[in-house]
């Protein structure tokens, strides 16, 4: 999952936007999506730009039957 991003990050997209006022060019440049600049747009016009909280940190749980089999299958794929 990316990272949020900061609120110095998205003030310099909507100050960038105000100066070129071409959206794909603004995504190109910062390396974000265009409806990403879309929304810190709506943000900025709000006047309301809150950090993002960043989502669950972790991954799934392991099934450790299907992972033994993997390793019986692949046990050149494991460090032991």
């Amino acid at each position: 999952m990316p990272k949020p991003h900061s609120i110095d990050f998205v003030e310099k997209v909507i100050n960038t936007m105000n100066k070129l006022a071409d959206v794909e060019e603004v995504s190109e440049l910062f390396g974000i999506g265009v409806s990403t600049v879309y929304k810190y747009l709506a943000l900025g016009r709000k006047g309301n730009i809150p950090p993002k909280k960043p989502g669950p940190k972790g991954g799934g749980r392991v099934n450790l039957i299907e992972f033994a089999d993997y390793i019986e299958r692949n046990p050149t794929k494991t460090y032991i």
